[in-house]
């Protein structure tokens, strides 16, 4: 389950998602887009999602040092047991 997520690893809220920072990144630049808002892991990504996810891409290259970024969608999904 992404929430509760460890609050030392929050970056910041965007729109519908909050960017976290992966707790074991694939890659050194690695962030997490965690919907705020319960939404099943079964639907597809939306137009918005993936629009989300380069609009923040585009944001780290302009404001950071690092040649490149990578981030995953996770909708927030709560495990039933």
């Amino acid at each position: 389950m992404f929430r509760p997520f460890d609050k030392t690893m929050f970056v910041q809220e965007y729109g519908k998602y909050s960017l976290v920072l992966n707790k074991f990144p694939v890659f050194p630049n690695h962030l997490l887009m965690i919907t705020t808002q319960f939404e099943p892991q079964t639907d597809h990504l939306t137009q918005s999602d993936i629009g989300a996810a380069l609009d923040i891409i585009e944001q780290l290259k302009e404001t950071e040092t690092s040649p490149s970024w990578m981030t995953f969608y996770n909708r927030y999904y709560i495990l039933h047991v």
